[in-house]
């Protein structure tokens, strides 16, 4: 499968999840209750566990361009596809999602599939 060197490296910025609201307003319940003064909030600010974020930028180890689906191929059609995603603490990508695209399926699943190859550093 051929490298794609020259191609952008792509980072998904962090996301807003269930988990992470759920943490969020689990947080800010516990210091609504605990500020001195009722309804205010200290000023120091919750950190969340480096699970959940990381200001550590990924750095793409590995491209593989996504297969031409042979069907595609053979009528003539071209698409593209946007896809975002997040990257894991190993460097495994999770989650990808198609965010925009041409409008072909077959397309879209050769860009999922070749997204899931993709290997980052490690945070």
């Amino acid at each position: 499968m051929p490298l794609l060197s020259n191609f952008p490296k792509p980072v998904r910025q962090p996301t807003v999840t269930p988990a992470v609201l759920q943490l969020a307003a689990s947080t800010l319940s516990s210091l609504l209750a605990t500020s001195p003064v009722a309804g205010e909030v200290p000023v120091t600010s919750p950190t969340l566990p480096p699970t959940l974020l990381t200001d550590t930028v990924p750095v793409l180890l590995e491209a593989v361009a996504p297969l031409y689906p042979l069907s595609a191929r053979e009528r003539g059609q071209e698409g593209w596809v946007e896809l975002s995603f997040i990257v894991s603490a190993d460097g495994r990508v999770l989650d990808p999602i198609v965010e925009r695209s041409s409008g072909q399926a077959v397309f879209e699943r050769a860009a999922l599939d070749a997204a899931t190859r993709l290997l980052y550093s490690a945070a």
